[in-house]
């Protein structure tokens, strides 16, 4: 009898890897983003600019949350951020270009996973982002910033050179 592989229903966890590199206007605080690369578990892939755009998406999300996006409360709790209009949002000059790159993982028989699955975390973004801008602040001395890594935190870091964090 021959044994036949058989799809099955089971939910697929999209793995990947996002990195930045960055660079620090140190007088400023300022977070540049020079590059960025990110790599997925796609699945199988129907519609390849469709999936880069969920791509582009999901990274300009997780950026702004890790570099832009901070909700400022006042000393009775209530926010100083009201509306869109004073929340730091970044915009197409704040973005770099991003290198997009997808891996199918296949099932143990070698065939491709049925489930397509290309929802892109967003906190893949964030979190190479951020992790960029700690890397810098470690290699002139100053300890890892608060999130997000607005000017504001990254330059209180860059004052505490030295410190231990």
């Amino acid at each position: 009898m021959k044994a036949e592989a058989k799809w099955t229903s089971d939910p697929t966890f999209p793995f990947g890897a996002h990195a930045a590199v960055v660079a620090l206007d140190t007088e400023v605080g300022r977070v540049h983003l020079r590059r960025f690369v990110a790599v997925d578990d796609a699945g199988v892939v129907y519609n390849h600019e469709l999936a880069k755009g969920h791509v582009h998406g999901g990274v300009a999300q997780g950026i702004a949350t890790a570099l832009f996006e901070e909700m400022v409360y006042d000393s009775r709790g209530q926010p100083s951020t009201p509306s869109l209009e004073s929340f730091g949002m970044p915009g197409p000059a704040d973005l770099p270009f991003v290198r997009v790159h997808s891996h199918n993982d296949r099932d143990v028989d070698q065939r491709p996973r049925r489930h397509g699955c290309y929802r892109v975390r967003s906190n893949r973004s964030g979190r190479g982002s951020v992790s960029a801008v700690n890397d810098a602040l470690c290699l002139i001395g100053a300890p890892p910033c608060e999130l997000p890594a607005t000017p504001q935190n990254v330059w209180r870091s860059l004052s505490r050179i030295g410190d231990r964090p």
